[in-house]
């Protein structure tokens, strides 16, 4: 392979740069590196560094700000829930009451399973379209609490 010439910095005798043979195979000598950089190699890491430094800082700063906004964004979405939590332990309701009503309002793509504590007919409405929605065995079961839960609101 033919080496590269690269011209020097430091003007020849006769005012033109003398060109210096470069080969990619073997490193260059100290006599190369001065006729190429005669003020001396001195590489400037520290731009680069602070770009780096930089880069990082941001890259954590975004992440940081993701995880601030999905916690906000969780908290947000589990307040209604909470507030159903709150209400079904006042009418002491069993988790698996509770629970039963969280699947039905998730099924039935309500916003929150407080709308069915409103009133026993919207439980029962609901309900009923969630048991046709699950397996035969399960659906007397569940038809049965639901109307256990309805007569339970009604009463309260």
């Amino acid at each position: 392979m033919s080496p590269i010439f690269l011209p020097s910095w430091q003007p020849a005798a006769q005012g033109h740069a003398a060109p210096v043979a470069v080969s990619p195979w073997y490193p260059l000598t100290n006599q190369q590196l001065q006729q190429l950089w005669p003020q001396g190699f001195r590489p400037t890491y520290l731009p680069s560094l602070w770009v780096l430094i930089l880069l990082v800082v941001g890259v954590v700063g975004m992440v940081v700000a993701l995880i601030h906004l999905r916690a906000r964004r969780r908290h947000e979405e589990s307040a209604p829930l909470g507030a159903f939590l709150e209400a079904a332990a006042v009418l002491g309701l069993s988790w698996r009451q509770r629970l039963l009503l969280v699947r039905i309002a998730r099924q039935q793509k309500l916003p929150t399973p407080l709308t069915l504590l409103l009133s026993a007919g919207t439980m029962t409405h609901h309900g009923r379209l969630y048991a046709e929605s699950v397996g035969p065995y399960r659906r007397s079961g569940v038809l049965r609490r639901i109307t256990e839960l309805a007569a339970k609101i009604a009463g309260e």
